[in-house]
């Protein structure tokens, strides 16, 4: 099992093992689908499970992808964003079955390309803010590249960031912000984008 970080999280945008590209079934792997990868170098030697952290109690994990010792001990996973995998190695007899052997010995190196946490966009409340309500595993949050967004999520989150309550916060200020990173900007005469 492979914690990536706290959820909820929009995706996951590509996997490597080795450093070798897994093939993508669709644009995102499925929050909580089983994937057998059936192609490419690893073509029946790998299958997994994403979870994308937006449940608050605990995640199904697939019973093929449990080891024999896994219910002896307790892995809530509770909000977390995680990868379940198991990995295939089948027995080397012969010089062909040794060249066939897809991975290099010992567990692989994984490494997970994630589209990150969503967070709350501010740019959806308006004063007196009475009817903002801070939650961050709302599955209606966006996945966000606003900086002021993120700082708003990491102020006012109490898992990891300083948990500082709404009331001690200029939410308007954040707002304005919020609005301006949202800016299309002109950079150059071939290039524009967000500010």
């Amino acid at each position: 099992a492979y914690a990536l970080c706290e959820g909820p999280i929009q995706g996951i945008k590509r996997i490597y093992i080795d450093d070798i590209e897994l093939p993508l079934p669709t644009d995102f792997y499925t929050d909580g689908a089983v994937v057998d990868v059936n192609s490419g170098k690893f073509s029946g030697r790998i299958k997994f499970q994403p979870f994308y952290g937006y449940q608050a109690s605990n995640q199904n994990v697939n019973a093929d992808l449990r080891g024999p010792n896994w219910d002896k001990k307790q892995r809530p996973f509770t909000r977390a964003a995680f990868v379940v995998m198991r990995f295939y190695w089948k027995e080397i007899v012969n010089q062909v079955d040794a060249d066939n052997n897809p991975f290099g010995g010992g567990i692989p190196n994984v490494k997970f390309d994630i589209l990150g946490k969503r967070v709350m966009d501010v740019r959806r409340y308006s004063e007196p803010y009475s009817n903002f309500f801070y939650d961050p595993f709302s599955t209606a949050n966006p996945y966000s590249y606003n900086p002021a967004n993120c700082l708003l999520d990491y102020m006012l989150n109490k898992e990891y960031g300083a948990g500082l309550e709404v009331n001690q916060i200029d939410l308007e200020s954040f707002k304005i912000a919020a609005k301006k990173y949202a800016q299309t900007v002109t950079y150059n005469d071939t290039y524009s984008g967000p500010a």
